[in-house]
């Protein structure tokens, strides 16, 4: 069973890949450079737990990864963390985001919360081989009012997540 590892999720998600399929992700890595960086980092490092969190507790994909992307914005604004996608650190990710705080709570634009959707969409269901539960969840995070769940389907294009090979057991 061919199975996902961090060496080579960066060639499974590639943004002219999923703009085919979700054309509102055109440019996102451009326009939502912090997401973009924070999804991919999410992806790299999170992605076992995020998909457990799906599939045992029935939390969206994007739920999950806002939860993380503001305690990735508040570690960063207290400069205590810097993320990048190898060993080398790139730099910090969150510069110019496009998220508007408010009294310690960040809005996303509706545009910009179907990006984020989307791209979860496209890991769940055209990587991983999930389908979408037709009802969303709501989930009222930054401004994304709804959220899917995902249900296995089968094994998917490029196989199985094993969580087992990431966590500590």
């Amino acid at each position: 069973m061919n199975q996902i590892r961090i060496a080579n999720i960066d060639e499974v998600i590639d943004l002219g890949k999923i703009s085919k399929n979700y054309k509102i992700t055109r440019n996102m890595d451009e326009e939502m450079k912090d997401v973009w960086k924070a999804f991919k980092y999410c992806v790299n490092h999170y992605l076992p737990y995020i998909v457990f969190a799906n599939d045992v507790l029935k939390v969206p994909p994007t739920k999950t990864f806002l939860e993380l992307f503001r305690q990735m914005h508040s570690a960063k604004n207290k400069g205590m963390v810097e993320f990048s996608n190898n060993e080398d650190v790139q730099g910090k990710i969150l510069k110019g985001s496009n998220v508007e705080k408010e009294e310690e709570e960040y809005k996303f634009a509706a545009k910009d919360a179907q990006k984020i959707g989307a791209v979860w969409g496209y890991v769940f269901q055209e990587i991983l081989g999930y389908r979408r539960v037709e009802k969303p969840v709501r989930i009222n995070t930054f401004g994304v009012k709804a959220a899917s769940v995902f249900e296995k389907e089968d094994a998917g294009k490029y196989g199985e997540v094993n969580l087992e090979s990431y966590m500590c057991i």
